[in-house]
C-alpha cells in the first residue's frame, strides 16, 4: 500500500473522519480549537488582571473577572486539549473495539462548582491566589485566606487529560490508558490533599483521599505494568465473526414463524 493509502481525511460538517488501514477516527476539525483557545487566553488574562490590580479594580468588575476566569480557564482548556487531541468515535479493527469518547470533557468540570461555593475548607495561605469567602452560606466563610485547593485539583485534572490524550495518539497497547488515568489521578489528588483540612484522618494520620490513594496508585501501577507487558493479542478477522450454525435462525425468520405459527 502507498504511503498517502495508508491515512485518509474525510471533511464532515465540523469534523474530519481519518481513515487508516487498522482504525477509523471521527476527530473535531482543526479550527475548532481557535474559539476554545481564544475563551482560555480570555480567562487568563482575567485571572492575571484580579491578581495584580485587586486593589484598583471596581468591586463588580473584579468580580465579573473572577468569574470569567473561574468558567473560561478549566472549560476553554479542556476544550482546546479535546479539539487537538480528542476524538467522538473510535473504531479500532485490531482491538474490535468501538469508543465513544465524550466523558475525556467531564474532567475537572465537577469542581467549578466548588471552587465557587467553598465548600472544601484549606490550608491558610499569604499567596497572592489565596482565597477569602465573603458570604455567609459559604462553609469556607469568615476564615482567613486559604488555598485555592480545589483550583488546583481542576488544574490538575486538566493536565491529566491532555497526558491521557497523548498517550492515546500514540496508540498503545489496550488498558495503558485505563491504568494511566488512575495512576496519575491518584498521585495529584495525593499531594493535593494536604492542602485540604476538611477531610477525617482514619488511618496512620492519612486522610481518606490520602489514605485511597495510597493504595489505588500502586494498583494502578501494578495493573500498567501488567498490560505494558503483555502481548497484545492479534486480530484475526475470520475469527472476529463466528459463522452462524445452519440449524440457528434469524430474529427476523423466528418473528416471521411465530407470525405464521410455524
Amino acid at each position: 500500500m502507498s504511503a498517502p493509502a495508508q491515512r485518509r481525511e474525510i471533511d464532515l460538517h465540523r469534523r474530519v473522519c481519518v481513515i487508516r488501514p487498522d482504525t477509523i477516527d471521527i476527530r473535531p476539525a482543526r479550527s475548532a480549537a481557535v474559539v476554545p483557545l481564544i475563551g482560555f487566553l480570555l480567562g487568563v488574562f482575567a485571572f492575571v488582571a484580579v491578581l495584580f490590580w485587586l486593589e484598583r479594580l471596581p468591586f463588580a468588575l473584579a468580580l465579573l473577572l473572577m468569574g470569567a476566569a473561574i468558567v473560561l480557564v478549566p472549560l476553554s482548556g479542556m476544550g482546546f486539549v479535546y479539539s487537538v487531541y480528542g476524538a467522538n468515535v473510535v473504531i479500532d479493527r485490531r482491538k474490535g473495539t468501538a469508543v465513544w469518547q465524550q466523558g475525556l470533557l467531564g474532567m475537572g468540570v465537577g469542581r467549578i462548582g466548588d471552587f465557587i461555593n467553598g465548600e472544601h475548607i484549606a490550608k491558610v495561605s499569604d499567596l497572592p491566589w489565596a482565597v477569602t469567602y465573603s458570604h455567609p452560606n459559604s462553609p469556607s466563610f469568615a476564615r482567613a485566606p486559604q488555598h485555592p485547593a480545589v483550583a488546583y485539583e481542576m488544574i490538575g485534572d486538566l493536565v491529566i487529560l491532555g497526558i491521557l490524550a497523548f498517550l492515546w495518539r500514540r496508540q498503545p497497547k489496550t488498558g495503558v490508558i485505563f491504568a494511566s488515568a488512575f495512576l496519575l489521578y491518584s498521585v495529584m489528588r495525593f499531594f493535593v490533599s494536604f492542602l485540604r483540612i476538611d477531610s477525617k484522618e482514619p488511618l496512620l494520620g492519612l486522610t481518606t483521599p490520602e489514605l485511597t490513594a495510597v493504595i489505588v496508585g500502586p494498583l494502578a501501577a501494578l495493573v500498567l505494568l501488567f498490560f505494558l507487558l503483555r502481548r497484545e493479542p492479534e486480530y484475526d478477522p475470520e475469527q472476529a465473526v463466528a459463522p452462524r450454525s445452519k440449524t440457528q435462525l434469524s430474529r427476523a425468520e423466528r418473528r416471521r414463524r411465530l407470525r405464521s405459527g410455524s
